[in-house]
């Protein structure tokens, strides 16, 4: 793993969530990577049931907040096994708004070996919410008078 955050731009703060107050950082982005990798450990080898919390870790410190790991399925290499992980964008109330990418996590490492990049992610996010704002905004609405 071991890959730092790129420093986030205007436009990528969509669904982006503060916790706690504007500068404070979540569990993830205190862990060095040596404490990272230890922890990872604790997934290996890389199976269905922990390919989503280790894809839910990467993508919560690589890309936006508000997307979720989906179904995990393997792919068999000559010289490798990896789990495709797709990156689903959801809303509170809402629930899954839709697929905007995927990751490829290796199963004997647990090492993101690859997945779609970042624009590309957050172009599908505002896509998605443009087609379905109408739908979000009431479901948002909803939820918060619950």
């Amino acid at each position: 793993m071991g890959v730092q955050p790129e420093p986030e731009q205007p436009e990528e703060n969509i669904g982006k969530q503060v916790e706690g107050g504007a500068n404070q950082e979540p569990w993830f982005n205190q862990l060095t990577n040596l404490e990272y990798e230890e922890k990872l450990k604790e997934f290996l080898p890389i199976t269905a049931e922990t390919a989503g919390p280790v894809a839910n870790c990467h993508m919560l410190v690589n890309y936006i907040f508000g997307l979720l790991g989906g179904h995990p399925h393997r792919l068999a290499l000559p010289d490798a096994q990896w789990w495709v992980v797709p990156m689903l964008l959801t809303s509170p109330g809402y629930g899954v708004v839709g697929q905007v990418g995927v990751l490829a996590i290796d199963e004997a490492t647990g090492n993101v070996v690859g997945g779609t990049p970042k624009p590309e992610v957050i172009s599908a996010v505002k896509q998605l919410q443009e087609t379905h704002n109408d739908a979000l905004e009431a479901a948002f609405l909803k939820a918060r008078k619950a």
